[in-house]
């Protein structure tokens, strides 16, 4: 009885060894979008369609703009978020709600900043960012922190030459260094695009080879039970 059981809970075990596989083959997504248009708060938690991770995201204006590389943002205040769903590509994320174009998309003194503190916790091997609304002469740049409201250490940055209304995607810099990365638009006007995804964290080898060994152990079990009957 007790290598049947073994037997047993070495399938249990497989079968929760592929459930894990299966999700490590997934991609963790927020949708921006929800709720759409201002959405009355200038802080809002969105939740990933699988594994219920949190990604938050906080608007905020700055005093004084930001230099090429640095930024003395003197005094900073709340600004609501706005949830941007066009149905037209790179027309579709999370912007402000101070845009003063009327785009509702980060603009000038403001930054948008997300809390990925939950995603590490989870150990997500890596988090893509995705850019939109980028018309030709306008750009963006990243920043990394660990206080909340706080632009923090300038990461990249990118502007756009003769090109229009394109998303530029690319893996968040440093990732798992710093809670909070923020975004911010040097000229023109840009959106957080509903495109930005994390990976799950990769199963390490030897969590692989001990279960390969369980199972092996499982297997050698039960053959041992009905060679036994058999005989």
């Amino acid at each position: 009885m007790m290598k049947t059981k073994l037997g047993m809970a070495s399938l249990v075990l497989f079968g929760s060894f592929l459930a894990t596989g299966a999700s490590a083959n997934s991609s963790y997504i927020w949708d921006l979008t929800n709720p759409k248009g201002n959405v009355g708060s200038s802080s809002h938690t969105y939740v990933s369609n699988i594994g219920n991770i949190n990604l938050g995201a906080s608007g905020y204006v700055a005093t004084n703009a930001a230099t090429s590389n640095s930024w003395n943002t003197g005094n900073i205040s709340d600004v609501n978020l706005y949830g941007k769903g066009s149905g037209i590509g790179s027309e579709d994320g999370l912007g402000l709600a101070n845009d003063p174009t009327g785009d509702h998309e980060i603009a000038g003194k403001s930054f948008l900043q997300l809390n990925v503190s939950d995603l590490l916790s989870h150990h997500l091997s890596s988090f893509n960012l995705a850019i939109g609304s980028i018309q030709s002469g306008e750009g963006y740049a990243i920043w990394g922190s660990n206080t909340a409201g706080t632009p923090g250490t300038y990461l990249t940055s990118y502007k756009a030459n003769g090109q229009s209304a394109s998303v530029s995607s690319f893996a968040a810099p440093d990732f798992g260094k710093y809670n909070y990365y923020s975004i911010s638009a040097p000229t023109g006007n840009v959106l957080l695009d509903n495109g930005i995804s994390g990976a799950p964290a990769v199963p390490e080898a030897s969590s692989v080879m001990s279960m390969c060994g369980v199972l092996a152990i499982g297997g050698i079990s039960i053959r041992r039970r009905r060679f036994k009957t058999t005989v």
